[in-house]
């Protein structure tokens, strides 16, 4: 995406060497605090207002959209979990600060074979935005295309429109 120069491109290498090498050793804490580090490297060197969709010269401004549709009294009562009244003081807040410092960690954990079982099952659609450097369809499509399922032979062969 040319966000960074050749000098930068190789600390950022170095970083990367060092969040695979903390993945490798289950070492998950620490691998997110330092992929978290390297992204905002990123982000920072390349003067991406966000790396989430890196044509944008503002944040992302999608998760208060986000969160007040999913907020929403309708909503809530569609999607109100089991003895959970719609009305509850429970709401829905995209990138939650509480649930990342609970959860945070199980990000760097693999869950391709759990993809690859689900595939075996039903239909899934993975998003991965087109200018999205953190996720985007390069990352995406080299796991992607080594999960092993009933239809990959027609996934890999079909055509791109």
């Amino acid at each position: 995406m040319g966000l960074i120069d050749s000098v930068q491109r190789k600390l950022a290498e170095q970083m990367q060497e060092q969040v695979i090498e903390l993945v490798r050793s289950r070492e998950w804490r620490a691998a997110r605090n330092m992929s978290d580090v390297l992204l905002a490297y990123i982000a920072t060197s390349g003067g991406s207002a966000t790396l989430e969709d890196v044509r944008r010269n503002t944040g992302y401004d999608s998760r208060s959209q986000v969160d007040a549709y999913l907020n929403s009294p309708h909503l809530r009562e569609l999607l109100a979990p089991s003895g959970v009244p719609p009305t509850s003081a429970l709401s829905w807040e995209s990138c939650s600060a509480e649930v990342d410092h609970i959860m945070g960690h199980d990000v760097m954990k693999s869950v391709k074979n759990l993809v690859a079982d689900l595939l075996d099952y039903m239909p899934v659609l993975l998003y991965q935005g087109q200018w999205d450097a953190e996720c985007g369809v390069g990352s995406n499509d080299a796991w992607i295309h080594t999960l092993q399922w009933h239809g990959h032979g027609g996934f890999t062969a079909a055509r791109r429109e």
